[in-house]
């Protein structure tokens, strides 16, 4: 089954991406870590937090049982500018299968709540959330499902204030509609907070994000609809008593689904004054060859408690690809440091870093792959960053699929930059 899904896989990145051109300016962050994995262990779901140490959560599957295993173990080390040290053993696991090692969906979060890493896990049918303590994990919270028989869809990175966790999770029920669950922590009893949307039948949830603004927890979410085959992407605010909608003048693309065979999503991430929103979606366009494409174009907003601005709808690389346009963008994450806001996404398997320069986005370096994209050779997902001592660290996996003898390699990759 590998090999004609290997296949496929490089197909669809070849049509949705664009070519191999010249670098962008800047210059590209060093390697501190590289393959950091167990022995044997394909590595996906790479997620990254930060307090007194960088702290590296993934996912991990023994390559022989890559395949046919039900499950990944999850894994958390830190990183203190000289050693990786792991974080007890496992920590738990989360679903496997190749459809979502390949789309970077998240099934793993990692955050700090009172100085220690957190981690949240998608088990399927509930959500564990477990706590470093020092020298093990404890658990913290099993996040309750409304029935045995839902299923969880998406979860959202941990936010966190000085006292209080959030996170939310978004919940087929088995009526068909989905719900979004948004939760608090106070570090001894879990709170639900009532719901920002119940999704009806025949739509469905893509992602889900959440970030803080002025205190209280926003929450970010990508829905598709069966019917029209369009994707929105709503926006609310918790005020202390209800879900307030910020994304009435958010301006989006009247897009299709069927996103030039991209992986649509959204995130979300603090800034200075405000929050900025990311997302990629079908934007057309008319090829002279292969007629009406619609290609997976990058969206960053940013929303100062009054309006929002679109800074550039281009986060792309800058160099022809299949469209005129070549707007091209995929699983956008975003993270602001030192006043400057950067955004990491993926583009036809490579991972590019771009940062806000007050007018549009400049680059850091070209593609920051380590081992040089080809069709059908190293593809790379799962972009992640965070911010330590004064640096922003970059987070991805690449990895190959030998279709001579049906194995995969994975090799996770951090790099350190200086903004």
């Amino acid at each position: 089954m590998l090999k004609p899904l290997a296949i496929v896989v490089s197909v669809l990145f070849m049509l949705s991406g664009c070519r191999p051109g010249p670098s962008h300016n800047g210059s590209a962050g060093g390697i501190i870590l590289q393959g950091f994995q167990k022995t044997n262990d394909i590595v996906g779901n790479l997620v990254m937090t930060s307090g007194d140490k960088l702290y590296i959560g993934w996912s991990g599957v023994n390559s022989a049982d890559f395949m046919t295993a039900t499950s990944a173990n999850v894994y958390v080390s830190s990183w203190d500018g000289k050693a990786l040290s792991p974080l007890g053993g496992v920590v738990g696991t989360i679903p496997q299968s190749f459809i979502y090692f390949i789309s970077g969906a998240d099934l793993l979060s990692l955050g700090m709540y009172k100085n220690s890493p957190v981690v949240a896990m998608n088990e399927i049918t509930g959500v564990t959330v477990d706590r470093w303590a020092g020298i093990n994990w404890e658990v913290i919270g099993n996040l309750p499902l409304v029935n045995i028989s839902d299923t969880v869809v998406a979860i959202s990175s941990i936010t966190a204030t000085a006292s209080m966790l959030y996170f939310a999770y978004g919940e087929q029920l088995t009526t068909g509609s989905t719900i979004i669950n948004v939760v608090s922590y106070d570090g001894s009893v879990w709170r639900p907070i009532v719901s920002p949307v119940t999704i009806p039948p025949g739509c469905f949830l893509i992602s889900l994000d959440i970030a803080m603004l002025n205190n209280e927890p926003v929450v970010v979410w990508m829905q598709g609809n069966d019917g029209t085959g369009k994707l929105t992407i709503p926006v609310s605010t918790w005020n202390g008593t209800q879900w307030v909608s910020l994304s009435n003048n958010l301006k989006m693309f009247n897009s299709p689904l069927l996103m030039a065979m991209g992986a649509p999503s959204c995130s979300i991430t603090s800034i200075p004054g405000g929050i900025a929103v990311m997302w990629n979606e079908g934007k057309p366009f008319t090829d002279p060859d292969l007629g009406l494409l619609y290609i997976p174009t990058g969206i960053v907003s940013t929303y100062d408690g009054t309006q929002w601005t679109r800074l550039d709808d281009a986060v792309n690389c800058n160099y022809p690809g299949i469209a005129t346009d070549s707007q091209d963008a995929e699983q956008l994450r975003g993270f602001s440091i030192n006043n400057t806001m950067y955004v990491t996404f993926t583009e036809m398997d490579q991972v590019f870093l771009a940062y806000y320069n007050g007018t549009g986005f400049s680059y850091v370096g070209n593609s920051l792959n380590v081992h040089q994209w080809f069709s059908g050779g190293y593809m790379a997902s799962s972009p992640t960053l965070a911010g330590w001592n004064d640096n922003l660290y970059l987070g991805f996996f690449e990895f190959a699929v030998n279709q001579n003898t049906n194995t995969i390699i994975s090799n996770p990759v951090i790099r350190e930059i200086t903004p």
